[in-house]
């Protein structure tokens, strides 16, 4: 049981893009978190979609939700990495002492935060650490791979996904903010950035889900590259 005063808050980054079944998924999976001391700052990229639009208007009121935005035209969406351009938006408007980042294809089992808080408290040098993960397919619900990376990492690029991290959002005054110039690899990347200054501690553990399916967020901005 985690006390009052070891209670930090924790901004969930979660970028979105005209997926509907998975957004919703993904909002309820926080909301169902055993630890509770939250903000989501949802960050839609301008989406079109009648169903996600209709997600939107129900969860813009909700008291733990930030919404932002982008209203970007089509022709300029892919001039820079569309989500490593909002979570640089995201990371000021973030009040949590930590940051997690998720996409609209991912969804967190309900233990994750909790876990991942006990781990920062029982380990006080780290300032990083990442879960394992689930990879799924979306149409079947067949499970393609899961990710056990298992070790301290101080070069995590293209060995962490997206969703698994989560670090003390004062690493940011230390590392900077994302880099845009990278359309698919924009958190290998930054992790990259980030596990040079902070090694990246490994909780052993699956805590997430990670869908695979043709209206993520993340196959979509590949597809169109």
């Amino acid at each position: 049981m985690i006390l009052p005063f070891e209670n930090p808050k924790i901004s969930i980054l979660l970028t979105s893009y005209n997926n509907p079944t998975g957004l919703e998924r993904a909002i309820q999976s926080v909301l169902n978190q055993t630890y509770q001391n939250f903000e989501i700052i949802l960050l839609d990229d301008n989406s079109d979609d009648p169903k996600v639009l209709e997600i939107l208007e129900k969860y813009k009121k909700h008291p733990k939700i930030k919404f932002y935005n982008s209203n970007i035209k089509e022709e300029d969406r892919l001039k820079e990495s569309p989500y490593a351009r909002q979570i640089n938006i995201g990371l000021k408007m973030a009040t949590g002492k930590l940051i997690v980042y998720m996409c609209d294809d991912a969804e967190y089992l309900p233990e994750k935060f909790e876990k991942m808080v006990r781990f920062f408290k029982k380990h006080p040098f780290a300032k990083v650490c990442y879960n394992q993960q689930k990879q799924i397919e979306e149409n079947t619900g067949r499970i393609i791979r899961i990710l056990k990376p298992d070790r301290i990492l101080r070069d995590p690029f293209c060995k962490v996904d997206h969703n698994s991290v989560m670090h003390y959002k004062s690493c940011i005054d230390k590392v900077g903010n994302w880099e845009t110039f990278a359309l698919k690899l924009a958190d290998a990347y930054f992790w990259r950035k980030l596990g040079k200054k902070y090694p990246f501690y490994p909780i052993k553990e699956i805590l997430e889900n990670h869908y695979q399916g043709e209206k993520s967020f993340s196959r979509k901005e590949i597809k169109k590259e």
